[in-house]
């Protein structure tokens, strides 16, 4: 069982206080014992956020969260069931949107197809000036990432939570939500409209 959570102080409304990281623990044994939690980090981010953990085809664990300050997508591969794992790499084409939205309430979410291909998708940029924020999808191979498709494109309004499922081996199943850019915190939970779309 492999498991992965971000890290800080509170927890108030589903989030955390700066600084941030993000962790990972190990159980082998159906989880009567754990590995000690590693903090998963690189040497430019100050803390981490949106962590999310997947395994390919092949039997990769393959972990990807989000570095700040430097607004970057990164991700590591373990080969050997975690008992290791590779040096954190960027998820190229890919930025986060602290640039354009400093919200704390957000995540990644991964799921495998019965081909083995590992998709994630994630709120973002395909661009480190851009504004507009994007509900982007990506494929892991086992390799390589493939180029972030944007299921959908906001320009003021910001988009959340996403969460994907796969049924029937290759059918993507997407579900978010969204937070109208007039009432982004001032609004009530009626306000805040939930998305799904799919996709063979």
């Amino acid at each position: 069982i492999h498991v992965v959570w971000e890290s800080g102080r509170g927890g108030t409304l589903g989030t955390v206080s700066d600084p941030t990281t993000v962790m990972y623990a190990v159980s082998y044994n159906r989880g009567e014992t754990w590995s000690q939690p590693l903090t998963i980090t690189n040497e430019t981010s100050e803390r981490a956020r949106n962590i999310t953990i997947g395994q390919d085809g092949a039997g990769n664990i393959v972990m990807a969260w989000w570095g700040l300050p430097e607004d970057l997508v990164y991700y590591q591969v373990s080969a050997d069931n975690g008992l290791s794992w590779s040096k954190p790499a960027q998820i190229p084409n890919v930025w986060g949107v602290w640039f354009v939205y400093t919200s704390r309430l957000d995540t990644y979410s991964m799921a495998t197809d019965s081909a083995g291909y590992l998709h994630l998708v994630m709120v973002g940029r395909t661009a480190a000036a851009e504004t507009t924020m994007r509900l982007l999808h990506l494929i892991w191979d086992g390799s390589t990432w493939s180029f972030p498709e944007a299921i959908v494109s906001y320009q003021g309004d910001a988009p959340e939570w996403p969460r994907v499922a796969v049924s029937n081996g290759n059918q993507l199943n997407v579900v978010w939500f969204v937070r109208g850019e007039d009432f982004i915190w001032s609004a009530g939970g009626e306000a805040y409209k939930v998305w799904y779309s799919s996709k063979k």
